[in-house]
């Protein structure tokens, strides 16, 4: 008999302890603002979706929903130049809202969100002290302070470079949380190479590996052990400024430097005079530049080709950051590169400045 009450007693006692709820309540109050349009959305490829609204009246609204895990959602208020950001979850939630002050909602009743706000308060303080150390550094360069100022810029370095452990450390100590599995998603993933975002991935416990957040994780860090160093260059062709086809394998035999950029990218127009010195020392038989454009207007990737004094074969099919080849290539942000050898063998990513001319050097055995 006592085999067959025990279950039957675990059994009851699981049916009278707390329940976890099944839906969220959204309830929002808005000062300085009667009426109105609430629309709650989703992030889709860089795409802001509508996938919920409601009314304010009397300035208030509510929300309903049921979520399988907690998720990043956002609203937009019409009459309010502001978006907000907030992790659902099922539970009861409230978010105030001053229609003159935006910046300053609050946001209770989400578990996932208080997380998510106090890993922001720890990433604040560590920028304001990054702040504070580059201001010394100003300070010490005014009164002529050469060795102090030696000093603050390794300080600042140093504390440049603790800000991804510090993030990693912060999602580590949430591992059974989705909200870290985001957090890492948006600070961590588009910095790391394919091994170290594996390790991440591990890191989180079973009870959310099949997350979006988690999911992406997984497929980014695949995709980029696939296109690490080491690995054979996948091969891919778009059209060149003249409309015809040009693909990465036509320049097999030589060492091409695959670069990923975009007119509007202020990062890449920097950084192009300094590929043309190195394209102007190092082109011929042995040495090729492939531009790979992330524009979506042509007269625009045009135009930036002629004010930066680009020589080198450009291609595009001008869509944006779901360009075929960047998107193989696992790019998230811009500038990017690859070196290919003239095997079609990956041999280093992203390298770019002092770093690309010491390889390039090494490769053609040139003086410094």
């Amino acid at each position: 008999m006592k085999k067959v009450l025990i279950p039957i007693l675990a059994a009851l006692l699981a049916s009278c302890g707390p329940q976890q709820p099944q839906q969220y309540e959204l309830t929002g109050n808005i000062l300085g603002l009667e009426e109105g349009m609430v629309y709650l959305q989703d992030r889709v490829n860089g795409l802001f979706v509508n996938i919920d609204s409601t009314k304010v009246e009397n300035s208030s609204f509510v929300l309903n929903g049921s979520l399988h895990y907690p998720q990043m959602r956002y609203l937009s208020i019409e009459g309010i130049d502001f978006r907000f950001s907030l992790f659902l979850e099922n539970s009861e939630i409230s978010i105030q809202i001053d229609a003159h002050a935006p910046q300053r909602y609050f946001v209770k009743g989400s578990a996932s969100h208080d997380i998510f706000h106090d890993f922001n308060l720890l990433l604040a303080k560590h920028e304001a002290t990054v702040n504070e150390i580059q201001q010394e550094i100003l300070e010490a360069e005014i009164t002529g302070q050469q060795e102090l100022a030696l000093q603050l810029r390794q300080k600042y370095e140093d504390t440049q470079q603790a800000t991804p452990s510090l993030v990693k450390d912060y999602v580590t100590r949430h591992s059974d949380k989705t909200v870290a599995a985001f957090i890492a998603t948006r600070f961590l993933a588009h910095s790391m190479d394919g091994e170290d975002l594996t390790a991440l991935v591990n890191v989180f416990e079973p009870s959310i590996s099949q997350t979006l957040y988690v999911n992406h994780l997984r497929e980014r860090a695949e995709k980029l052990v696939s296109v690490g160093v080491g690995k054979i260059a996948p091969d891919f062709s778009l059209p060149g400024v003249d409309g015809e086809p040009l693909a990465l394998s036509d320049f097999r035999g030589k060492y091409v430097l695959v670069s990923f950029w975009a007119s509007w990218c202020s990062y890449c127009r920097v950084g192009n005079p300094h590929l043309v010195s190195m394209y102007s020392k190092y082109r011929g038989p042995g040495f090729e530049i492939l531009g790979v454009s992330l524009d979506r207007s042509r007269e625009a990737w045009l135009k930036g080709i002629a004010e930066d004094d680009i020589e080198w074969p450009q291609i595009s099919d001008l869509q944006g950051w779901q360009n075929a080849a960047s998107t193989r290539y696992g790019v998230s942000s811009i500038p990017a590169n690859v070196l290919v050898d003239p095997q079609g063998v990956i041999i280093a990513r992203n390298i770019r400045g002092a770093e690309l001319e010491q390889k390039l050097q090494e490769l053609f055995r040139t003086p410094v």
